[in-house]
């Protein structure tokens, strides 16, 4: 699997606006993308983003997972999958289609979430 980089950190929230007022008012942080209807917000921290994530109608933080969670970049989506397949790392979600990129989610042994992600621009970081 060809990995580019750090796409993005994802840290799971249970107050998404608290959060989003803490990283942007008290950090300083630069919020680039809010999107309250999927509990999620970006902020850009060169080379990488930070991504709040809120949990939905009380759930745990990530599902049950770790959190915190990781998404490589990575050059073919399609690629990466099938070469997870191969060495036996069942993909848990996905893989999406959404308005920027196609996304696939792993688990590390820890239960932590890995995105393996490819932006539709080509870019990563």
């Amino acid at each position: 699997m060809n990995v580019r980089g750090v796409d993005f950190v994802v840290n799971y929230v249970p107050d998404l606006a608290e959060a989003v007022s803490f990283y942007r008012d008290t950090l300083d942080l630069e919020l680039t993308l809010h999107k309250s209807g999927w509990n999620w917000a970006e902020f850009s921290i060169p080379p990488v983003t930070l991504v709040i994530f809120g949990t939905y109608d009380g759930a745990p933080l990530s599902n049950g997972r770790g959190g915190t969670g990781l998404s490589l970049a990575v050059e073919d989506l399609d690629e990466a999958i099938e070469e997870l397949d191969r060495k036996g790392v069942p993909v848990e979600w996905g893989p999406r289609e959404l308005s920027t990129c196609r996304v696939a989610m792993i688990v590390d042994p820890g239960g932590n979430p890995i995105f393996i992600h490819t932006r539709k621009d080509g870019t990563w970081g």
